[in-house]
């Protein structure tokens, strides 16, 4: 769901009458999805249902078609003309339906309650009773809600908080103004698209920047000891200089020219400059005319001036040994290691997850096929030609899921994937033309570690794998750990070859001779990633290791290219970008060192020594 109600909510925009993406055709999956399962394939009048429903949510489903359907049949109703009075009823029956008033809201739904009554009561008594759009009657709304009415009067003694209301500034010893910034003051005259005043102005015409201008001059007028004017002046992201409002530069500005101080600028007198952070040094040297009675960040301050300790590693020391239950490691638990050794052992032995924080999916359809969903619909598309269905067939339930730019758009990119996936087919089929063989059970004893799994996609010809998208080290890795097991295993009338195959790529293995003692490195290598993290990385160390063995480079030249993909680029993630390895190792000293050689080199140079790649 992205925005728009239905399809005839977009064509009353002027818009193409698209049903994909909009509310109706969102919950309508949501429903269909409840009532039966469609495998991302199988639709019902045209309606693909929605997979992963739980039943257990059903009564969350009810609330949300509940709220949708009050929401949409109100915004039918507001566009019809009504008299203030009846736009008054109206919305405060809104506010009764949508809104559940509790201790500390009950006190804003009555000011609002009570502004609506005010706006039927003012209608009434000036005798107007013609009906306006909703617009006027928002217009009217806001104007009132805007006026800000103190509950304690305006002087009371002590320190008011008040508005810049005109002809209302009376004289006080101290006047205070607060968050007078370029973009705040003067406001900005947002007119209504009924007021005709703003295509023809003229003198004496009501103007809220000019208002507000006037407003300030009251208040500097007002002040018979002090003025404080404050501002944002510093940017939070970049300390980068922010002007002030206008009217406080034209005043800073007065000041100049027609005042001196003999002790220094006139300027640097009047103008106080303070600090991001409350607890900076300066607050409490008695040295820049800065101060605080803060004791708490007087603390902090003392302390930030005392010399710095360097951060500690994460893990300064190995863990203990894993118990016995380490002692059995799954076939894909190895590659998951391999892939990443951190990030296995602070999730797996540790249970420290650092997943990204959820990001909102984007408010506007798409125009095109992103990169990453375009890939996903490849990868489902191959997986359905692998099972002799053909791609092209499934552009209904993907142009239905919503998945798909908008018409003829969508179409064309649905087709060209379709084809670079069936190319990519093509160059699968011919290692699946016969019969694959039955799977094999690992069960191997590998220098005190049991490895157990299972191996499938084996053929005659070769052990198969293959991604319909570009080959990284992730899939090499993986394909070597079964191409490793195949070979240790030895079955009669089992290939000795495997081959790993991407769009762009196919690599194939060559038999090992001595695939247990291969395995049983890679084993200790796993029992040692798990007392401490191990320095092999995804992109940095396949990178080293390949200068080295297949392009004979000098460790020194290598490790100056691994450097780079450790650290990435401007639009390239880098290996510390992963927020595993950052824990683990940090950013600013890249951890390339003989402990990062020995461990790419003890990977990957037996792979890369049998390893043949072919360019498709």
């Amino acid at each position: 769901i992205k925005w728009g109600i239905d399809a005839g909510h977009r064509r009353s925009l002027g818009l193409p009458e698209y049903e994909e993406n909009t509310w109706r055709a969102g919950l309508d999956r949501l429903l269909l999805g409840y009532a039966m399962s469609g495998d991302g394939e199988r639709m019902f009048g045209g309606i693909l249902p929605f997979e992963g429903f739980e039943s257990t949510r059903a009564l969350v489903l009810g609330g949300l078609l509940d709220f949708t359907g009050q929401l949409f049949s109100r915004l039918e109703a507001l566009k019809e003309p009504r008299s203030l009075g009846e736009w008054a009823a109206c919305l405060a029956g809104m506010l009764d339906d949508f809104f559940e008033p509790g201790d500390d809201s009950e006190g804003e739904l009555q000011r609002v309650r009570e502004t609506l009554g005010r706006m039927a009561a003012d209608a009434s008594a000036a005798g107007f009773g013609k009906k306006v759009g909703l617009e006027v009657a928002r217009h009217c709304l806001a104007r009132r809600l805007e006026e800000r009415v103190s509950a304690y009067g305006f002087i009371t003694g002590g320190v008011t908080f008040c508005s810049m209301v005109p002809m209302r500034s009376i004289g006080f010893k101290v006047i205070c103004l607060v968050g007078i910034d370029d973009e705040a003051f003067p406001r900005r005259s947002e007119s209504a698209g009924f007021d005709l005043m703003v295509l023809d102005p003229r003198p004496g015409d009501p103007s809220r920047r000019n208002e507000d201008r006037y407003l300030f001059l009251e208040a500097v007028l007002s002040a018979r000891e002090k003025l404080h004017v404050s501002y944002v002046g510093r940017s939070d992201q970049d300390n980068s200089s922010i002007p002030p409002s206008v009217v406080v530069s034209e005043l800073l500005d007065y000041v100049e020219r027609g005042f001196s101080h003999p002790s220094k600028e006139i300027l640097g007198h009047v103008v106080t400059r303070h600090r991001l952070q409350p607890f900076h040094p300066d607050y409490f040297s008695g040295a820049t005319g800065l101060f605080s009675y803060s004791a708490e960040n007087c603390r902090a301050a003392a302390r930030s001036l005392r010399p710095r300790d360097p951060a500690g590693e994460f893990i300064p020391s190995s863990l203990p040994a894993p118990g016995e239950e380490w002692d059995t490691v799954e076939v894909e638990d190895l590659c998951a290691f391999l892939v990443n050794p951190a990030r296995f052992l602070l999730t797996r032995r540790l249970g420290i997850y650092l997943e990204e924080a959820y990001k909102a999916p984007e408010d506007r359809e798409a125009f095109s096929l992103v990169q990453l969903e375009r890939y996903r619909l490849k990868d489902e598309l191959a997986a359905k030609g692998l099972r002799g269905l053909d791609p092209m067939a499934f552009y209904g339930p993907a142009r239905a899921a919503g998945r798909l730019p908008h018409g003829a758009v969508g179409r064309y990119f649905y087709r060209l994937t379709s084809e670079e996936v069936e190319k990519f087919l093509d160059g699968v089929r011919e290692f699946r033309s016969l019969e694959p063989l039955a799977p094999l059970e690992v069960d191997l004893d590998l220098d005190g570690c049991r490895v157990v799994g299972r191996l499938i996609e084996i053929y005659p010809e070769a052990l198969l794998r293959f991604r319909p998208g570009a080959v990284k080290p992730a899939d090499r890795l993986r394909t070597w750990v079964s191409h490793l097991l195949l070979g240790a295993l030895r079955p009669e009338g089992y290939p000795g070859t495997s081959i790993f195959s991407g769009h762009d790529l196919q690599c194939r293995y060559s038999p090992v001779e001595d695939c247990g003692q291969v395995l049983a490195g890679l084993v200790r290598c796993y029992r040692q990633g798990l007392t401490r993290p191990w320095k092999l990385f995804p992109t940095a160390s396949w990178k080293f290791a390949k200068a080295v063995v297949t392009q004979q480079r000098p460790e020194d030249t290598a490790l100056h290219q691994a450097l780079a993909d450790w650290q990435g680029g401007d639009y390239s993630r880098g290996d510390c970008d992963d927020p595993y390895l950052e824990l683990c190792f940090g950013r600013a000293g890249p951890p390339l060192d003989r402990e990062f050689c020995q461990a790419a080199l003890e990977v990957y140079r037996p792979l890369l020594e049998h390893q043949q790649e072919t360019r498709l």
